[in-house]
């Protein structure tokens, strides 16, 4: 059997003693790796060493997209995992996971090929195994009507693993002032009268 691509046996030939340096290329996956390296010589029995490669863990990350503007838009938060499954949820007023396909997707292969995945539920050939894998998803972020900037957070939540978070911030929306009616007569006796003001943020009558 010929060792795996990720091993590398440094040197791979010699004359009498030696010494051969073994080393691997990173692993990302979630299970240790196996290989077998195979020494042979002319007119004697091969000897074989099996190389185990231990895993870095469970491991799931989420990056923090930049500002959105006050408008509002879809935006795609993505991050790194190699979890069997992943749960994906957000929370903030005006933040909601989109509901138009493809909502979460996952790529092995560097963000080439992308693949639809349903949050909550195990992945196709769990690829996390033997390697980390890209995620993305998107978020919906509504115009924002208020004068202060606001966070939604979405959580990551791994099968393994501790969940990740990344926090989407949006940009403060426009001051909005309007009254009703916009020209009274007050009788002579000078009875009140009622202006409705309609506002996002503080106002005086002066």
């Amino acid at each position: 059997m010929a060792k795996a691509v990720w091993l590398t046996a440094s040197p791979s030939s010699g004359t009498v003693n030696g010494t051969v340096s073994v080393s691997g290329s990173e692993h990302t996956g979630r299970i240790t790796r196996t290989t077998q390296l195979t020494f042979a010589a002319t007119g004697a029995t091969s000897q074989v060493v099996t190389v185990n490669q231990s895993s870095p863990g469970n491991v799931t990350t989420a990056s923090t997209p930049g500002t959105v503007a006050k408008e509002g838009a879809t935006v795609i938060v993505s991050g790194t995992s190699n979890s069997t499954m992943l749960t994906i949820a957000v929370t903030g007023t005006g933040f909601t996971m989109s509901t138009t396909a493809p909502v979460t997707e996952i790529s092995t292969d560097g963000g080439t090929t992308w693949t639809t995945i349903t949050s909550g539920t195990a992945i196709s050939g769990d690829p996390g195994a033997t390697a980390t894998y890209q995620w993305r998803t998107r978020v919906i972020v509504a115009a924002n009507t208020t004068v202060s900037s606001r966070t939604g957070t979405l959580t990551v939540t791994p099968a393994e693993g501790t969940a990740a978070t990344a926090t989407i911030t949006q940009s403060a929306g426009d001051a909005t002032l309007s009254v009703t009616p916009t020209t009274i007569t007050l009788v002579a006796a000078g009875t009140a009268q009622n202006i409705t003001v309609t506002s996002n943020t503080s106002w005086t009558a002066s």
